[in-house]
């Protein structure tokens, strides 16, 4: 099967294609048929009953109702990045991450979200993908992202994850969420300047290219949005400083201590939940806000995160725990 222009809608061609190449656009539309279709058969073959038997497990001994408590026990995590790169003028400068929404899951999580941002403190929004939990658009999902967009008091810049298709950029970029599609923008303070640059999903589309994403910048400091933390090395070694992401919820059910049996990544486990380094890059990768699968957490606390940059002269050391 292929597409062709006559194929695609015009509103989402005219707004897509002079940023993503037509190889892109193409590639990530027949992707998402397939998706739609079949979710690759295996993939639900391997995950559905995994959910399921989770579910059934925490009802029959009677945990259910305390996992879904858990799963709505939102906090905030903060995370200092320091960095000899970074301006002057944008030391203290704060970027609140919210990842993996799932906004049209079982449970509601608008209200404890609006709840947890009242009286925080940062200058950006950044969302790291999965806005949705389920393979189409609803009436639902996108009354709760029009309702969401005025509690967030700054730009938003977002990437897409696993569970987005490309059309919702159209009516979220509408009510004010940025995408960054294999793109960077400037975010200028005084007479300086840092880029945020995002990429398309890797984990299933395969659609993230991260060198269109970095072309043109040049001794910047850069903050990367990626769904996913797999592409950290090809980051670091592009000159990233901050890796942002989400996508393994953390694990969402994990064991005593919070040892996520499952992150869904093909990469080290080490990049697979909070703060990690890798070479000169500093990483985070968030345990969301929302859940899929099962719908209930344990030892594994949704969160949002707000990093604060921080400007380290040149020279400082500071302890490096690099993934492998």
């Amino acid at each position: 099967m292929s597409l062709k222009r006559e194929d695609i809608d015009p509103q989402l061609l005219g707004r897509l294609e002079p940023r993503i190449s037509w190889y892109h656009l193409t590639q990530r539309l027949l992707r998402e048929h397939d998706k739609g279709d079949h979710f690759t058969k295996r993939e639900l073959d391997d995950l559905l009953p995994l959910g399921a038997a989770i579910r059934v497990l925490a009802t029959l001994t009677g945990i259910r109702r305390r996992g879904e408590r858990n799963a709505r026990a939102l906090s905030v995590t903060h995370h200092t990045c320091r960095s000899a790169k970074l301006p002057q003028a944008f030391d203290g400068y704060r970027i609140l991450q919210l990842s993996d929404l799932h906004f049209d899951g079982p449970l509601d999580y608008l209200p404890g979200l609006s709840d947890c941002l009242e009286g925080l403190r940062y200058d950006l929004c950044v969302i790291t993908g999965d806005f949705r939990h389920r393979f189409q658009d609803s009436k639902r999902l996108r009354d709760q992202f029009a309702a969401l967009r005025p509690v967030i008091d700054a730009e938003i810049f977002a990437v897409p994850g696993n569970h987005d298709a490309l059309g919702m950029v159209v009516w979220l970029e509408e009510m004010g969420y940025n995408f960054l599609l294999n793109e960077s923008c400037a975010i200028r303070r005084a007479d300086a300047s840092i880029r945020v640059a995002g990429v398309d999903d890797y984990h299933y589309f395969r659609c993230a290219d991260i060198e269109k994403a970095m072309a043109g910048i040049e001794d910047e400091f850069v903050v990367m949005l990626n769904h996913s933390p797999e592409q950290f090395r090809e980051a670091a070694y592009a000159g990233v400083d901050l890796y942002l992401s989400g996508h393994t919820h953390g694990g969402q059910v994990c064991g005593p201590g919070g040892w996520a049996p499952r992150l869904n990544l093909e990469c080290s486990r080490r990049v697979g939940q909070g703060a990690w380094r890798f070479r000169d890059m500093t990483g985070y990768t968030s345990r969301g806000v929302g859940t899929s699968l099962a719908h209930l957490r344990f030892n594994c606390a949704p969160e949002v995160v707000v990093h604060e940059l921080r400007r380290e002269s040149p020279g400082d050391e500071f302890q490096r725990h690099d993934a492998e």
